[in-house]
Parts: structure tokens; sequence; C-alpha cells
């Protein structure tokens, strides 16, 4: 009887070791996979500041004013955005979704009916 409790007991400590092992190894994957998510997204910021000083190298200061034309469900029309010269189409994207910024990713503009 007492050899049978010590046997489980060892078996439940295994156990829970068991658990506590994967819990860990859990806990570490997550840990990296933020890192990396948040390495990537350090990177493409600096990749956008990077491409915004080079846009405006040799571009004269001030603003421009640019016209979307829209197309939806058979209708169009347009609006004006003042933008920065010189700065990029994501800028330009941020301003038309003043807000939620972040969710200028999710669609594009074209020129002429190209992307």
């Amino acid at each position: 009887e007492a050899e049978l409790r010590e046997i489980e007991e060892a078996e439940r400590k295994a156990e829970e070791e068991r658990r506590a092992k994967k819990a860990e190894e859990r806990a570490k994957a997550q840990a990296e996979e933020r890192a990396k998510a948040e390495a990537e997204a350090s990177r493409e910021r600096a990749v956008v500041e990077k491409a915004r000083e080079v846009a405006k190298e040799g571009v004269e200061a001030g603003d421009a004013k640019v016209q979307v034309a829209f197309k939806y469900k058979g209708q169009a029309w347009t609006k004006s955005f003042e933008v920065a010269r010189g700065c990029l189409v994501l800028d330009l994207k941020e301003k038309m979704m003043a807000k939620a910024p972040e969710e200028a990713a999710w669609f594009e503009l074209q020129r002429g009916g190209r992307r």
C-alpha cells in the first residue's frame, strides 16, 4: 500500500514536471515570437523612415494638394488631401485613414487604373 502511494506520488510529480516544462517551452516560444515580431516592426519602421528621407531629398518644402478619385459600387467621387511635398504614398494613405492610420496597409492606390 505504501509502495503504491509512493509510485503514484512519483508519477504525479513526473506529470507535474512535464506540464511545467511544456508551459515553460510555450512561454519561451511566445517570447521569441514576440521578439521576432517587434524586430520586424522595428525594421519596417526604419525602412519607412529611410524612404521618407530619400523622398524628401531635393524636393522643395511645402504642401501639395492631392486629389484621390474613388469608385465603389457604381458611384464615383473625389476628395482632396494636403500632404507634404516629397512624402510617401504611405503618408497619403495614413492621412486618408486619419482615424485608423494602421489600416493604411489594407488598401492600395492606383494611378490610371494601374498599381
